[in-house]
């Protein structure tokens, strides 16, 4: 992979984490009236959008959808040392059978 898409996709994921829990956002992605996003697990944790304290809405935000299902996604024990990549509903599999998460 080129560095400029690698940074690309660097930045790409930076912009899918939810700013309350951090994770990355997979459909559906919330957003409140001044399009800030929210992942779905975090919308009915909070009462106003973290960012501008504004009101969310009920309207998705297809665009950015439709990215993070064309993005792999690091597994989450990457700071263990796995080097493991790939779509979100593989990494979850992964993740279950995952050496560095599995470690006692």
């Amino acid at each position: 992979m080129s560095s400029n898409l690698a940074e690309l996709s660097t930045r790409l994921l930076s912009v899918l984490e939810c700013p309350i829990c951090l994770m990355y956002m997979v459909r559906p992605i919330r957003q409140c009236r001044n399009g800030h996003n929210i992942c779905c697990k975090c919308i009915n944790k909070v009462k106003n959008c973290p960012t501008c304290r504004n009101d969310f809405i009920d309207t998705r935000n297809y665009p950015l959808e439709e990215i993070a299902s064309k993005m792999e996604f690091p597994c989450e024990f990457n700071s263990q040392g796995c080097t493991v990549a790939m779509k979100y509903d593989d990494l979850e599999k992964h993740k279950k059978v995952c050496i560095y998460g599995n470690r006692r």
